[in-house]
């Protein structure tokens, strides 16, 4: 029984960890969560598949990295190793985040900005918790999506106009 109160409260110390995550995210980094949240509304494809294939990038490079610093003992080739696991690590939060905006603003259009973020955070966490669909369909889904966003928002720097922003 110790156990299963260890494990639930590390799954709700985890979950609303990750929610205040986002919420720290989205007072220091509004404008590109505003534009990763556009890209992610306005071609929701295609910023699912640039998602993938940034995955898919990294990961190949990473694997083939590891590969040489072990196989060639080589302790230099590792920092290319950091740095291809690095930044889908670092940008991943950033699109789980506008993952949430995006989410709590059509779950909950009537709210303050700030509660859309958080109670779509939490519908994210709490879907994500589903066992097997949660776990193995909506959290990579999500993942996908957000990093996508995030990537695709950094080249779509467009204004309502269509003219490209120098501001940010």
């Amino acid at each position: 029984m110790q156990d299963g109160a260890s494990l639930f409260f590390l799954i709700t110390a985890s979950g609303l960890t990750l929610i205040a995550l986002f919420a720290v995210l989205a007072a220091l980094f509004p404008a590109s969560l505003a534009r990763s949240e556009r890209a992610m509304d306005e071609s929701p494809g295609i910023a699912f598949v640039i998602g993938v294939v940034n995955v898919v990038f990294f990961g190949g490079l990473s694997l083939a990295f590891g590969g040489l610093a072990a196989g060639l003992n080589v302790p230099i080739l590792r920092v290319p190793l950091v740095v291809t696991l690095g930044i889908p690590i670092i940008l991943l939060p950033l699109g789980l985040a506008g993952v949430s905006e995006m989410v709590g603003a059509r779950l909950f259009p009537n709210r303050a900005r700030p509660s859309q973020l958080l109670l779509g955070g939490l519908a994210c966490v709490l879907g994500s918790l589903t066992p097997f669909v949660g776990w193995f369909g909506l959290f990579p889904f999500l993942s996908f999506f957000g990093l996508g966003g995030v990537i695709l928002g950094w080249f779509r720097r467009t204004t309502e106009g269509g003219q490209a922003s120098d501001t940010d």
